[in-house]
Protein backbone atom coordinates (compact mmCIF):
# COMPACT_ATOMS: atom_id res chain seq x y z
CA UNK A 1 0.00 0.00 0.00
CA UNK A 2 1.51 3.53 -0.50
CA UNK A 3 0.22 6.99 0.27
CA UNK A 4 -0.20 9.75 -2.96
CA UNK A 5 -0.92 13.16 -1.60
CA UNK A 6 -3.87 14.33 -3.80
CA UNK A 7 -5.09 17.43 -1.03
CA UNK A 8 -6.78 20.54 -3.56
CA UNK A 9 -7.39 24.06 -2.06
CA UNK A 10 -10.21 23.50 -1.03
CA UNK A 11 -11.98 20.36 0.11
CA UNK A 12 -13.59 18.36 -2.88
CA UNK A 13 -17.42 19.08 -3.44
CA UNK A 14 -19.28 15.54 -3.71
CA UNK A 15 -20.72 14.22 -6.67
CA UNK A 16 -23.13 12.39 -4.54
CA UNK A 17 -26.73 13.21 -2.94
CA UNK A 18 -24.79 11.57 0.27
CA UNK A 19 -21.49 13.06 -0.04
CA UNK A 20 -19.48 10.41 -0.27
CA UNK A 21 -18.36 10.56 -3.89
CA UNK A 22 -15.76 12.90 -5.10
CA UNK A 23 -14.13 13.78 -8.05
CA UNK A 24 -10.49 13.36 -8.77
CA UNK A 25 -8.24 16.09 -7.34
CA UNK A 26 -5.99 17.73 -10.33
CA UNK A 27 -2.73 16.66 -8.01
CA UNK A 28 -4.12 13.19 -8.10
CA UNK A 29 -4.83 13.46 -11.61
CA UNK A 30 -0.80 14.35 -11.99
CA UNK A 31 0.24 11.39 -10.07
CA UNK A 32 -2.03 8.99 -12.39
CA UNK A 33 -0.88 9.99 -15.64
CA UNK A 34 2.73 10.53 -14.28
CA UNK A 35 3.01 6.87 -12.95
CA UNK A 36 0.93 5.37 -15.62
CA UNK A 37 1.60 7.08 -19.27
CA UNK A 38 4.62 7.83 -21.59
CA UNK A 39 4.58 10.95 -23.78
CA UNK A 40 2.06 10.15 -26.88
CA UNK A 41 0.05 7.44 -24.40
CA UNK A 42 -3.79 7.71 -24.67
CA UNK A 43 -5.80 8.76 -21.43
CA UNK A 44 -9.20 7.70 -21.05
CA UNK A 45 -11.63 9.25 -18.07
CA UNK A 46 -14.75 7.67 -18.35
CA UNK A 47 -18.00 10.08 -17.11
CA UNK A 48 -15.82 12.65 -16.08
CA UNK A 49 -16.60 15.10 -13.01
CA UNK A 50 -14.98 18.06 -14.18
CA UNK A 51 -11.82 18.86 -16.18
CA UNK A 52 -9.07 17.03 -14.03
CA UNK A 53 -7.80 14.17 -16.06
CA UNK A 54 -7.91 15.45 -19.50
CA UNK A 55 -6.35 18.61 -18.39
CA UNK A 56 -3.39 16.90 -16.83
CA UNK A 57 -3.15 14.42 -19.48
CA UNK A 58 -2.94 17.59 -22.01
CA UNK A 59 -0.33 18.79 -20.38
CA UNK A 60 1.76 16.07 -20.36
CA UNK A 61 2.20 15.19 -23.82
CA UNK A 62 -0.79 12.59 -23.91
CA UNK A 63 -3.80 11.91 -25.67
CA UNK A 64 -7.21 12.44 -24.33
CA UNK A 65 -10.62 11.12 -24.14
CA UNK A 66 -13.15 12.07 -21.62
CA UNK A 67 -16.94 10.75 -22.06
CA UNK A 68 -19.31 13.06 -20.41
CA UNK A 69 -22.88 12.37 -19.34
CA UNK A 70 -24.08 16.07 -18.25
CA UNK A 71 -24.55 18.78 -21.60
CA UNK A 72 -23.69 21.26 -19.19
CA UNK A 73 -20.90 19.79 -17.38
CA UNK A 74 -19.51 18.89 -20.93
CA UNK A 75 -19.26 22.79 -22.03
CA UNK A 76 -17.88 23.70 -18.73
CA UNK A 77 -14.75 21.17 -19.51
CA UNK A 78 -14.72 22.27 -23.35
CA UNK A 79 -14.41 25.86 -22.23
CA UNK A 80 -11.74 25.61 -20.02
CA UNK A 81 -9.47 23.58 -21.86
CA UNK A 82 -10.24 25.86 -25.08
CA UNK A 83 -9.01 28.63 -22.38
CA UNK A 84 -5.86 26.58 -20.29
CA UNK A 85 -4.49 24.79 -23.57
CA UNK A 86 -3.03 25.66 -27.11
CA UNK A 87 -4.65 24.48 -30.23
CA UNK A 88 -2.25 21.40 -31.09
CA UNK A 89 -3.25 20.20 -27.43
CA UNK A 90 -6.70 20.36 -28.30
CA UNK A 91 -6.23 18.66 -31.92
CA UNK A 92 -5.35 15.27 -29.61
CA UNK A 93 -8.42 15.65 -27.14
CA UNK A 94 -11.58 14.31 -27.58
CA UNK A 95 -14.39 15.21 -25.33
CA UNK A 96 -17.71 13.27 -25.86
CA UNK A 97 -21.34 13.78 -24.88
CA UNK A 98 -22.35 10.37 -24.40
CA UNK A 99 -25.93 8.92 -21.86
CA UNK A 100 -25.09 6.70 -19.44
CA UNK A 101 -25.80 3.22 -20.61
CA UNK A 102 -23.46 3.61 -23.49
CA UNK A 103 -20.37 5.03 -22.19
CA UNK A 104 -18.59 1.94 -23.61
CA UNK A 105 -19.63 1.87 -26.66
CA UNK A 106 -19.54 4.84 -27.44
CA UNK A 107 -15.46 4.22 -27.20
CA UNK A 108 -15.65 0.69 -29.29
CA UNK A 109 -13.11 2.26 -31.68
CA UNK A 110 -10.72 2.93 -29.18
CA UNK A 111 -10.57 -0.96 -28.08
CA UNK A 112 -7.10 -2.00 -26.89
CA UNK A 113 -5.62 1.51 -27.48
CA UNK A 114 -5.84 3.17 -24.38
CA UNK A 115 -2.42 3.04 -21.36
CA UNK A 116 -4.71 4.60 -18.54
CA UNK A 117 -8.48 4.62 -17.96
CA UNK A 118 -9.32 6.36 -14.90
CA UNK A 119 -12.95 5.45 -13.50
CA UNK A 120 -14.35 7.25 -10.38
CA UNK A 121 -16.41 4.98 -8.50
CA UNK A 122 -20.16 6.24 -7.44
CA UNK A 123 -22.29 5.15 -4.33
CA UNK A 124 -25.91 3.99 -5.81
CA UNK A 125 -26.93 7.47 -4.93
CA UNK A 126 -25.33 8.28 -8.49
CA UNK A 127 -26.18 5.11 -10.21
CA UNK A 128 -28.62 4.89 -12.80
CA UNK A 129 -28.71 0.98 -12.24
CA UNK A 130 -29.38 -0.14 -8.81
CA UNK A 131 -29.17 -3.88 -7.04
CA UNK A 132 -29.80 -4.99 -3.18
CA UNK A 133 -26.46 -6.60 -3.95
CA UNK A 134 -24.28 -5.46 -1.00
CA UNK A 135 -20.98 -4.43 -2.68
CA UNK A 136 -22.38 -5.00 -6.25
CA UNK A 137 -19.69 -2.50 -8.03
CA UNK A 138 -21.72 -1.46 -11.02
CA UNK A 139 -18.96 -0.77 -13.05
CA UNK A 140 -18.56 -2.86 -16.18
CA UNK A 141 -14.83 -4.20 -15.71
CA UNK A 142 -14.82 -6.03 -18.32
CA UNK A 143 -15.30 -3.19 -20.80
CA UNK A 144 -12.94 -0.96 -19.52
CA UNK A 145 -10.49 -3.40 -19.52
CA UNK A 146 -11.03 -4.05 -23.61
CA UNK A 147 -9.78 -0.36 -23.82
CA UNK A 148 -6.45 -0.83 -22.54
CA UNK A 149 -3.38 -2.01 -24.65
CA UNK A 150 -1.31 -4.64 -23.23
CA UNK A 151 0.40 -3.36 -19.99
CA UNK A 152 -2.24 -0.24 -19.64
CA UNK A 153 -3.46 0.39 -16.31
CA UNK A 154 -7.61 0.58 -14.99
CA UNK A 155 -7.55 3.34 -12.30
CA UNK A 156 -10.73 2.96 -9.93
CA UNK A 157 -11.18 5.67 -7.61
CA UNK A 158 -13.88 4.85 -4.61
CA UNK A 159 -14.02 4.64 -1.01
CA UNK A 160 -16.44 4.25 1.47
CA UNK A 161 -20.38 4.41 0.24
CA UNK A 162 -23.03 5.28 2.07
CA UNK A 163 -25.41 2.20 2.83
CA UNK A 164 -28.66 1.27 3.96
CA UNK A 165 -27.43 1.23 7.59
CA UNK A 166 -23.63 1.03 7.75
CA UNK A 167 -20.99 2.19 5.34
CA UNK A 168 -20.03 -0.55 2.59
CA UNK A 169 -16.28 -0.55 1.25
CA UNK A 170 -16.88 -1.58 -2.48
CA UNK A 171 -13.40 -3.12 -2.59
CA UNK A 172 -14.07 -6.81 -2.15
CA UNK A 173 -16.15 -6.81 -4.75
CA UNK A 174 -14.19 -4.43 -7.01
CA UNK A 175 -11.18 -6.37 -6.76
CA UNK A 176 -12.95 -9.84 -7.80
CA UNK A 177 -14.59 -8.26 -10.63
CA UNK A 178 -11.31 -7.05 -12.24
CA UNK A 179 -9.82 -10.42 -11.63
CA UNK A 180 -12.63 -12.14 -13.20
CA UNK A 181 -12.38 -9.17 -16.00
CA UNK A 182 -8.59 -10.52 -16.82
CA UNK A 183 -6.79 -7.54 -15.00
CA UNK A 184 -3.98 -7.73 -12.63
CA UNK A 185 -4.44 -6.31 -9.32
CA UNK A 186 -1.40 -4.23 -8.73
CA UNK A 187 -1.94 -1.89 -5.66
CA UNK A 188 -4.43 -0.02 -3.37
CA UNK A 189 -3.03 3.30 -3.18
CA UNK A 190 -4.36 6.22 -0.08
CA UNK A 191 -5.22 9.58 -1.92
CA UNK A 192 -5.30 12.03 0.65
CA UNK A 193 -7.39 15.00 -0.26
CA UNK A 194 -5.74 16.73 2.82
CA UNK A 195 -2.36 18.34 3.15
CA UNK A 196 0.06 16.84 5.33
CA UNK A 197 2.44 19.40 7.51
CA UNK A 198 5.20 16.65 9.27
CA UNK A 199 3.40 14.25 11.00
CA UNK A 200 0.01 15.52 10.48
CA UNK A 201 -2.91 16.41 8.43
CA UNK A 202 -4.14 19.48 7.97
CA UNK A 203 -7.83 19.79 6.61
CA UNK A 204 -8.53 22.97 5.06
CA UNK A 205 -10.48 25.42 6.62
CA UNK A 206 -13.39 24.96 4.73
CA UNK A 207 -13.74 22.04 6.16
CA UNK A 208 -15.16 23.71 8.64
CA UNK A 209 -18.24 24.94 6.65
CA UNK A 210 -21.04 22.60 6.51
CA UNK A 211 -22.26 21.57 3.26
CA UNK A 212 -25.23 22.13 2.15
CA UNK A 213 -27.13 18.54 1.07
CA UNK A 214 -24.18 16.23 1.73
CA UNK A 215 -25.53 13.65 4.14
CA UNK A 216 -22.08 12.22 5.23
CA UNK A 217 -22.77 12.15 9.20
CA UNK A 218 -22.49 8.34 9.00
CA UNK A 219 -19.43 8.38 6.90
CA UNK A 220 -16.00 7.94 9.70
CA UNK A 221 -13.70 11.40 9.34
CA UNK A 222 -11.47 8.89 7.39
CA UNK A 223 -13.51 8.55 4.32
CA UNK A 224 -13.40 12.50 4.13
CA UNK A 225 -9.40 12.40 4.94
CA UNK A 226 -9.10 9.90 1.69
CA UNK A 227 -9.99 8.29 -1.22
CA UNK A 228 -9.68 4.87 -2.21
CA UNK A 229 -7.26 4.28 -5.64
CA UNK A 230 -6.80 0.36 -7.18
CA UNK A 231 -4.97 0.54 -9.93
CA UNK A 232 -5.35 -2.55 -12.44
CA UNK A 233 -3.57 -3.58 -15.49
CA UNK A 234 -4.03 -5.87 -18.45
CA UNK A 235 -1.40 -8.77 -18.74
CA UNK A 236 1.32 -7.56 -21.07
CA UNK A 237 1.31 -11.53 -22.73
CA UNK A 238 -1.58 -14.20 -22.28
CA UNK A 239 0.77 -16.37 -19.91
CA UNK A 240 0.09 -14.18 -16.95
CA UNK A 241 -3.06 -15.28 -15.55
CA UNK A 242 -2.91 -15.04 -11.90
CA UNK A 243 -2.66 -12.08 -9.77
CA UNK A 244 -0.49 -13.82 -7.20
CA UNK A 245 2.14 -13.61 -10.29
CA UNK A 246 5.05 -10.59 -9.69
CA UNK A 247 4.66 -8.15 -12.14
CA UNK A 248 7.66 -6.19 -14.01
CA UNK A 249 6.10 -2.35 -14.39
CA UNK A 250 8.76 -0.47 -15.56
CA UNK A 251 6.18 2.60 -15.48
CA UNK A 252 4.99 2.11 -11.86
CA UNK A 253 9.02 0.59 -11.28
CA UNK A 254 10.35 -2.47 -11.64
CA UNK A 255 9.89 -3.19 -8.35
CA UNK A 256 6.41 -2.83 -8.53
CA UNK A 257 4.26 -4.93 -6.25
CA UNK A 258 0.78 -7.08 -5.85
CA UNK A 259 -1.05 -5.87 -3.20
CA UNK A 260 0.40 -7.62 -0.26
CA UNK A 261 3.53 -8.80 -1.86
CA UNK A 262 6.34 -7.17 -2.21
CA UNK A 263 8.56 -8.03 -5.82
Amino acid sequence: MSVWPGAADTEAVPTCRSGCCVPVSGPLARHLVTACTRLGDLVVDLNASDHHVISTALAMGCQATATITDPVLARVIGQILATTHPDHDLAVSDLRLTRPDTLLADLRHLKGTASLVVRTHACPSRRHERTNTVGQTHLDLSGMAALLKPGGHLAVVTGLHHGQEDPVDPAPALIAEAQRAGLLYLQHIIALRVPVRGERLEPPLTWGVPRTGAADGGLPISARVHSDLYIFTRPRTASITSADENVTDPVLGESAWLEGEQA
